[in-house]
């Protein structure tokens, strides 16, 4: 079957794309111009330098104008990305959500990466991603699609709004109500506007039910994940332990088997 084949080389070149994003955004860099450098000696990449993961390995993983050392985390982002993609397809098939999904997973690759190294997440990647998640669920609503939505009996007459629109703003109240009471209980910032805005992203990608479940499991790892920094002193009480990558982790997890956790869950007691 060669469509899997086709989806992991198109996610190599998107990932090379996600590794530009990854390195300018937290510059405040854009991503279109000048043209990819090598960031050591500033020489402009030749097209053959930047065919993914090929051009790293025959390289000798160096540059091929000054010789200095690539980093192997560009190849990781790219394999990355096409192996995701792939499990993507594998599980959604060639539908309108596999686009939703992949943009999802692009977003929060970068958002992965780049809160790792600045402890930030730009605003590219939050902002962006709400607003490309209502727009492409309107979207598909517009083309006729059966798209989830939510009642608000509570409002006048009572109106349905799109599931993304909801999932963004509910998630986005949950994150700063969480912010604010962990702040005021532990005298110091707990939570980021990043990682709050970001929730809101992936509300209106995954709609309030599946995106609630991933912040579940996204602080079941941050504490995991914390408890071993901090038993194999890799990170003290005092240090900044990132929680974007864990919200990520929640979130790619709650798109794979989210519903059947879901519907394990309710099953106990219903």
């Amino acid at each position: 079957m060669v469509i899997p084949y086709i989806v992991f080389v198109l996610g190599l070149f998107i990932g090379s794309f996600l590794n530009v994003c990854i390195y300018r955004w937290p510059l405040d860099k854009s991503v279109v111009r000048p043209r990819s450098a090598c960031t050591n000696c500033s020489a402009v990449l030749a097209p053959v330098d930047l065919i993914p993961v090929l051009s790293y390995l025959a390289g000798g993983r160096k540059c091929r104008y000054c010789k200095s050392a690539i980093s192997p985390r560009y190849a990781l982002v790219e394999i990355l990305t096409g192996l995701t993609f792939v499990a993507l397809y594998l599980s959604k098939g060639l539908t309108v959500d596999l686009l939703g999904y992949t943009i999802l997973f692009s977003l929060l690759i970068i958002a992965f990466f780049v809160d790792l190294d600045h402890q930030i997440i730009p605003d590219q990647v939050s902002l962006g991603g709400i607003v490309i998640g209502v727009l492409f669920d309107v979207a598909l609503l517009c083309a006729g699609y059966a798209r989830p939505t939510v009642d608000l009996p509570l409002l006048a007459n009572g109106i349905s709004v799109p599931g993304s629109i909801f999932g963004a703003v509910l998630c986005f109240a949950v994150f700063y109500v969480i912010a604010v009471a962990a702040s005021a209980v532990f005298k110091a910032e707990a939570l980021g506007g990043g990682d709050i805005k970001l929730a809101g992203a992936i509300g209106a990608f995954l709609g309030w039910k599946l995106a609630l479940l991933s912040f579940v499991l996204a602080f079941v790892a941050g504490a995991a994940g914390g408890i071993i920094l901090l038993a194999s002193k890799l990170k003290t009480r005092r240090d900044y332990i990132p929680f974007g990558p864990y919200m990520v982790i929640g979130a790619v997890t709650a798109v794979f088997i989210g519903a059947s956790i879901l519907t394990w869950y309710f099953g106990l007691y219903f």
